[in-house]
């Protein structure tokens, strides 16, 4: 007897095992637990680093990076598992020198951020704060990946190259006359200074104090105190680097976020388009795969970090500006559909890419986060 869609969806869930399904959880409670600790779960920290007037998120995503490259490094040293940088990504169009989809969904996904203060794995660590408008963000980003899914189909059928992939030898940042030890080196070195560097022109608690307005404080000698009310963004990207370690051992194999949005989005689709694997088969074959149910168990943890972290945290108090989440309806819709198109186009969001990675030393990661940067800068400049 033919198994149904809820059968196989049941199978392939129960292909990850037990012990990978807790060691993802708690990833993801890790995760959102650090987002919320180093408070860049709050919108109007990740829309402000867009205006380039609060660096909070560019002082954690510098040493998570950081941090993910020297655990990319140390488990291919000794041989746990190969360093394996993510490919170039290619509209199609001859042009863009094959980064066509990286530097376009790139510049979508920072809009995306911009407009909503969000991510494809953030928005899980802003339920808990209760926000205005993430609901919009959500409803936003599931169109989005509708969207994206149809498109993928038209994209295939008229442009035979698109999506195409460089090899994995031109994939890597790594110049030719340089190891790749000697280059993860260098990575780590310059994002350690960027980081000393900016606490000098902008102090972290300076910082974190235009968005907490409640007093808080910061015991340096236990930085990792649960009840805090927040971290020193450094040590949380820290964190969330070391997170590397379970998640590149695991079948996961990355920090990333949008492809669980895909699996939603295709059940979701499949309810109104019962011709799906035709129409978008992109979004069908997320439904025989196990990728998006690992992030789907990320995501949850995410949620649940958060929440744990918000209740021993004794639950701070936002600045107005800051509560009021993406400022409108219409910023947080639009603003979630160019996020997880953007996403969906550029094969990765912040933490895939901007973690996962760049951590790997991937060149196609590093011209997706130049095209986050520049499309968030740039949309904050237009809509200032």
């Amino acid at each position: 007897e033919p198994k149904t869609t809820l059968q196989q969806t049941k199978h392939k869930f129960t292909k990850i095992n037990t012990m990978e399904n807790i060691a993802l959880l708690l990833s993801g409670g890790v995760f959102g637990f650090v987002l919320d600790k180093a408070k860049t779960n709050v919108p109007l920290v990740i829309s402000d680093q867009m205006r380039m007037s609060n660096f909070t998120m560019m002082r954690m995503f510098l040493a998570a990076a950081a941090t993910s490259s020297a655990v990319v490094l140390a488990l291919d040293i000794m041989g746990l598992k190969e360093r394996k940088p993510k490919a170039v990504t290619a509209l199609g169009f001859g042009k863009m020198g094959g980064f066509g989809a990286n530097v376009l969904g790139g510049v979508l996904l920072g809009m995306g951020m911009f407009f909503t203060g969000s991510c494809p794995g953030t928005i899980w660590a802003q339920l808990p704060v209760e926000l205005a408008y993430t609901g919009y963000v959500v409803c936003g980003g599931i169109l989005g990946t509708i969207l994206y899914g149809y498109a993928d189909k038209i994209m295939h059928d008229s442009v035979p190259q698109y999506h195409s992939k460089k090899t994995l030898e031109k994939s890597d940042i790594t110049p030719d006359r340089m190891s790749y030890r000697m280059a993860a080196g260098m990575f780590i070195s310059i994002c350690s200074l960027a980081i000393y560097l900016l606490n000098l022109a902008f102090p972290w608690q300076d910082q974190v104090s235009q968005v907490v307005v409640s007093r808080f404080q910061y015991d340096s000698a236990n930085p990792l105190d649960p009840t805090a009310t927040v971290w020193d963004p450094a040590v949380a990207g820290l964190l969330l680097g070391l997170l590397q370690i379970p998640v590149q051992l695991s079948s996961a194999g990355s920090l990333g976020q949008s492809s669980g949005w895909v699996l939603v989005s295709s059940y979701i689709a499949g309810i109104f388009d019962r011709n799906l694997d035709k129409n978008a088969p992109y979004l069908k074959d997320a439904q025989a795969g196990i990728v998006g149910f690992k992030q789907l168990l990320l995501s949850v943890g995410i949620l649940g970090g958060a929440v744990l972290s918000q209740n021993l945290g004794g639950y701070p108090t936002l600045s107005t500006v800051a509560h009021d989440g993406s400022g409108n309806e219409f910023y947080a819709f639009f603003g979630g559909v160019l996020l997880l198109f953007g996403a969906r186009l550029g094969c990765g969001c912040t933490s895939g890419h901007g973690l996962s990675g760049l951590g790997a030393l991937s060149l196609g990661s590093l011209v997706s986060v130049v095209g986050i940067f520049a499309g968030g800068m740039g949309a904050a400049l237009l809509f200032p």
